[in-house]
């Protein structure tokens, strides 16, 4: 019985470990409007948990989530990341689990902040559903 326990422990967290580092900071490819999509972020990877969403440059696409989504963070990390509106088709959530404060690695739940903008003028607006949430809910 004690064996079992010890093996579930261990495979909750080295589960809960390979999420976090697995995380990375995904760049907007500006090339589609689906924000849960592939190939809409660097290397060609889909959103995942615990993963940042980053804005780098001025939007020449705007994301809109398609379905629920559960990362770290939302990061508009360059002066010119403004102008981008992140919507919603259908109401969907995205839940934020980045706990920094300061957000400043910006690549996994415990260096993220929620959001975080480096823009030094304009606006971006998030008219999506937000879902603040510790790490490992949503």
């Amino acid at each position: 019985m004690n064996t079992l326990r010890v093996r579930i422990v261990a495979a909750l967290f080295f589960t809960a470990l390979s999420v976090e580092l697995h995380a990375a900071a995904r760049i907007w490819g500006n090339t589609s409007t689906d924000f849960n999509g592939t190939g809409t972020t660097s290397f060609n990877a889909t959103l995942a948990a615990g993963d940042v969403a980053a804005f780098n440059s001025a939007p020449t696409t705007q994301p809109n989530l398609t379905a629920a989504l559960s990362i770290a963070g939302v990061f508009f990390n360059a002066t010119t990341a403004t102008g981008y509106t992140l919507g919603s088709t259908g109401g969907f959530s995205l839940t934020l689990t980045g706990n920094s404060v300061t957000g400043t690695n910006g690549i996994s739940d415990s260096s993220a902040a929620a959001i975080r903008s480096d823009a030094t003028s304009g606006t971006n607006t998030v008219s999506a559903n937000i879902i603040l949430a510790p790490a490992g809910v949503g």
